[in-house]
């Protein structure tokens, strides 16, 4: 059976005392329910100790700007899509040398994004 622990209840009002943030594991996997809307901040903050707890991180290795995603894809070479889900540009810091790979442009340092554009990126080969 699934063991649940409260991790935050309500302060005051009508909840007041009733579940906000629930963790839920069975086995090895863990969930959560979040029971309010939160802000942006919350929830960035939130997802980012889930992350940090699991060791999970992005392909490129970096803090990525609100609306940009990336998604790894293995094949011949590492090849990982960054995607930019807002209307606005995004610029954002990488380590290394990455690669487009229609293009052949390469970005070392920085990447800009375009509103709702993607990439394809390859890291550099150690040259």
């Amino acid at each position: 059976a699934p063991d649940s622990t409260v991790l935050a209840v309500y302060e005051q009002d009508f909840y007041k005392d009733f579940p906000v943030v629930t963790e839920h594991t069975c086995g090895a996997g863990k969930c959560y329910y979040l029971c309010a809307e939160t802000g942006l901040d919350f929830l960035r903050e939130f997802y980012a100790d889930v992350l940090t707890e699991k060791d999970v991180r992005n392909p490129l290795g970096t803090d990525l700007p609100y609306g940009v995603t990336t998604a790894l894809r293995d094949g011949e070479k590492k090849n990982v899509y960054v995607m930019n889900f807002s209307h606005e540009p995004a610029v954002f810091s990488v380590r290394g040398r990455w690669q487009e790979i229609d293009t052949g442009m390469v970005h070392e340092g920085e990447i800009r994004l375009e509103g709702l554009s993607c990439k394809v990126l390859t890291e550099c080969d150690g040259e």
